[in-house]
């Protein structure tokens, strides 16, 4: 139960990290998943597209073209 509840810490703290800055506002960093599938679809060709799913932190390739995968956050 150990790890369970350390994996769990762990994912939520990498999926995003919120640091206050001197001004006291709540900064948001992405994370690594998010920054990669930025990556990929701005180096895609017109024909592909990478789209990224912040509920579930997933990027899917051409997600258009899954029509029973949701994401309650919007592709």
């Amino acid at each position: 139960m150990n790890k369970f509840a350390f994996a769990l810490a762990f994912y939520a703290a990498t999926s995003y990290a919120q640091v206050v800055d001197e001004n006291g506002e709540v900064v948001i960093t992405p994370s690594p998943e998010c920054m990669y599938c930025r990556r990929m679809d701005l180096n895609s060709g017109f024909l592909v597209s990478y789209s990224y799913c912040a509920q579930s932190d997933e990027c899917l390739m051409d997600a258009w073209n899954y029509i029973n995968r949701d994401c309650q956050s919007g592709w």
